[in-house]
């Protein structure tokens, strides 16, 4: 019996300091969440591949972005972004395109979003209720960028509002 309990004495002996050492303190502060708009890409226009927005709060970043432009014929600029993590994409497209504007208003600009699968997905599409815009900063056909802003609001009747705000896009255009 001394022998068990002089065994139990040294493990514990061990075990105690890392319990100490390693375990946490529920008093410690614990790191601020990062705000939904400082988890968003920053503001950039050199064609990076960068993609995101605010979708109800909550922040969306792509990190499989393209992009097509056919400026010469169809004068379309048009933005493809999936969130594969949470089953999501979003489009942004505008057409015609004109190099001479900068802001184009809903339905120049055509937006659309679809999160889920199956039978429980919501598509906000250009016949729901959308109102917004898309701001084209930089467009720089020579190094094959283009770079903006965007926002908008959606309406879909069997789902919930969409509010799109703080959308920034720098990505590398594809002819």
């Amino acid at each position: 019996m001394y022998r068990l309990t002089s065994i139990f004495f040294i493990v514990a002996l061990l075990i105690l300091p890392g319990c100490f050492l390693f375990g946490g303190n529920d008093d410690d502060p614990k790191p601020a969440p990062i705000p939904p708009i400082e988890q968003l890409p920053p503001l950039t226009t050199e064609g990076k591949g960068t993609f995101g927005c605010l979708i109800n709060g909550e922040a969306f970043v792509s990190y499989y972005p393209n992009t097509l432009a056919d400026y010469s014929t169809d004068d379309l600029i048009d933005m493809v972004a999936d969130f594969r993590d949470l089953e999501a994409s979003i489009s942004v497209a505008i057409t015609p395109f004109n190099r001479e504007e900068e802001i184009y208003y809903f339905p120049s600009s055509d937006m659309q979003f679809s999160i889920g699968s199956g039978e429980d997905v919501c598509d906000y599409r250009a016949w729901d209720n959308i109102e917004g815009w898309v701001e084209v900063s930089d467009f720089n056909p020579f190094d094959e960028y283009v770079s903006g802003t965007f926002e908008y609001t959606a309406v879909n009747e069997m789902c919930d509002t969409l509010r799109v705000t703080d959308g920034r896009f720098d990505l590398p255009l594809v002819w």
